[in-house]
């Protein structure tokens, strides 16, 4: 009896030894970090992985992938990570006109493909070498097919897209915009710096068959009636100073303008459009003032809900304003 839980006890330590000396291995990619899949060669023996893991004894191992340099190493620590380098890779920078880089543009080489990111940057790891064809396409942009000689280690290209016209305006087309829209309420937001002074504030108001008819903030509340501005908060009186007049029929002009800009749009150039969103750009002079203007429409079940507006200048005391206009 002793002698069976003798061996009992042995195979046990055995076995267990035999466990323990395993680890788990993450195989990255070390250009984009990004998991290795596919066949993987370890020592000899062809594995296929699915998310970068893999089960190996510890000591030294030899990896070798196509696309990248074999890998010598020794593994010694559980849960560790090898990095394969790629023999060659490509690195894609993708632009509008103005150099406003382009989001969410796939790009491919070969069989592989990527998207770009908010920057319009993209890395495709490992490419293989050799004469190939990189392909850059968008809703909204003219597709563009490139010739590149792919060489050992960084390729670096740089590719400007063009918005195609007919399918943007189209798109514009059939978006509802404030101006659309006959009774509506929206909040307007202003925040930054401008003559070297902070600016906070936030006022509401109205539209009433297509034209603004109430604005209202936390302290007071105005009505206008035949284009005559009245105090209804907190009693109704009308108001007197004549100045004071002016300058709110000129702010509910701004804002009508604001409301209108529909009628704007086609003026201006798209530096980025996709299904939720439109971006453009423009250099503006005011004043003999140079202003950088940077307008964003946000787009949910093909209604404009949100605009930005985002004024920047190192001519007028380094203004930097973004006003935020939130349809409901």
């Amino acid at each position: 009896m002793k002698k069976i839980i003798l061996i009992v006890l042995i195979t046990g330590i055995i076995f267990t030894g035999c466990s323990s000396s395993k680890t788990q291995v993450k195989l990255l990619d070390s250009i984009t970090h990004k998991e290795i899949q596919g066949t993987v060669i370890i020592n000899g023996e062809k594995l296929q992985i699915q998310d970068g893991t893999v089960s190996l004894k510890k000591g030294t191992i030899s990896i070798n992938k196509d696309g990248y340099i074999t890998k010598n190493t020794e593994i010694t620590q559980p849960d560790c990570i090898v990095y394969l380098s790629p023999i060659s890779y490509l690195k894609v920078n993708t632009a509008s006109y103005n150099g406003t880089g382009i989001e969410n543009a796939t790009v491919q080489i070969g069989d592989r493909k990527e998207i770009t990111d908010k920057n319009g940057n993209c890395i495709i790891s490992p490419v293989a070498k050799g004469n190939q064809t990189i392909e850059i396409s968008k809703k909204f942009f003219e597709s563009k097919k490139i010739p590149i000689d792919i060489a050992q280690g960084e390729n670096d290209i740089s590719i400007q897209l063009f918005t195609n016209d007919s399918a943007v305006q189209e798109y514009l087309n059939s978006l509802v915009f404030p101006y659309d829209q006959e009774d509506f309420s929206f909040t307007i937001s202003i925040d930054g710096t401008a003559d070297q002074q902070e600016i906070d504030y936030q006022f509401m108001g109205k539209v009433v068959n297509f034209e603004v008819k109430e604005i209202w903030d936390k302290n007071i509340h105005y009505i206008f009636d035949n284009n005559e501005p009245l105090i209804i908060s907190p009693v109704e009186e009308k108001v007197k100073d004549q100045e004071k007049i002016k300058a709110l029929i000129y702010a509910r002009d701004v804002i009508q303008r604001i409301l209108n800009f529909k009628d704007e749009i086609s003026n201006l150039n798209v530096s980025d459009i996709s299904d939720n969103k439109i971006l453009m750009k423009e250099n503006k002079t005011f004043e003999s003032n140079n202003i950088e203007e940077e307008i964003l429409m946000q787009v949910t079940n093909g209604k404009i809900y949100r605009i930005t507006i985002s004024l920047a200048s190192n001519d007028i005391e380094n203004m930097n304003v973004n006003v935020q206009i939130d349809i409901e």
